[in-house]
């Protein structure tokens, strides 16, 4: 159902997850799949994207799952002012993408874990998000081109993009590699 003013729970939510054994890909296709059906459903679109970090996972017991669920009803709310306010956004979907990856190698149970032992992880999966970092982009360009951007103009779709500690680590990757000329540039910098 389309969110109506005042409305402050309604948005889109999907999950991609990448593969741990093949940082370009996804764990599941039909992830894709049902984002892609909402980006062209013809509405106009606000896109979220957060890239969790270390620790966390694609699940819904991720505390940056709930973390980002906050953040989407916050800018539900957010838009649902600015469509009694101004007019503007009224008739946009809001649509969250949680973008997963394996940021977590053990499972950490209330308080009854090893912080010694997680810290363990920190430099593997410091490794492992600077894989992803290709993955990432081709992702989030995948997700762009089904939008109709266009800057400064309230009636385009918009789009934002979001990294937590090494969900951060995979988009800064990625624009060094753009920066520097390092690794494929027609994934990196946009230039296919």
């Amino acid at each position: 159902k389309d969110p109506q003013p005042g409305d402050s729970s309604e948005f889109t939510y999907s999950f991609l997850e990448l593969s741990e054994s093949e940082p370009t890909e996804l764990k599941s296709p039909d992830q894709w799949d049902k984002l892609d059906a909402v980006l062209k459903n013809g509405k106009r679109k606000y896109v979220i994207t957060f890239i969790h970090g270390w620790r966390n996972d694609a699940s819904l017991k991720a505390p940056d799952d709930r973390r980002f669920r906050t953040l989407l009803t916050y800018s539900r709310q957010f838009l649902n002012h600015r469509c009694r306010n101004e007019q503007r956004y009224c008739d946009t979907q809001l649509v969250g993408v949680f973008i997963g990856w394996r940021g977590a190698l053990i499972e950490e149970i209330g308080e009854n874990y090893s912080f010694p032992a997680v810290l363990w992880t920190f430099w593997n999966r410091k490794q492992k998000s600077e894989q992803h970092g290709e993955g990432i982009i081709r992702h989030i360009k995948a997700i762009e081109s089904r939008l109709h951007l266009d800057p400064g103009n309230p009636g385009a779709d918009k789009m934002l993009v979001l990294g937590h500690s090494f969900g951060g680590n995979m988009l800064a990757t990625a624009l060094q590699q753009c920066l520097t000329g390092e690794g494929n540039l027609n994934v990196f910098c946009g230039e296919d």
